[in-house]
């Protein structure tokens, strides 16, 4: 399935267009992302997802 879709796909950090390798996809610059075994293939970077935490003004606004 993944084979299917990799070529919609770009690279969140730098753009390029993400190949399927065998297992992670990978741009032609080098960042690579890890195949689940499940399948899947996460995008994001960063060491946490966005909207996961309060922000200040959040906790403040309490």
């Amino acid at each position: 399935m993944l084979a299917d879709v990799v070529h919609l796909l770009v690279c969140p950090v730098c753009g390029g267009d993400l190949a399927l390798d065998e297992r992670a996809v990978r741009c032609g610059t080098g960042h690579a992302f890890d195949v689940a075994r499940q399948g899947y293939v996460s995008l994001l970077t960063g060491s946490r997802a966005p909207g996961t935490a309060d922000s200040a003004d959040m906790v403040a606004a309490r």
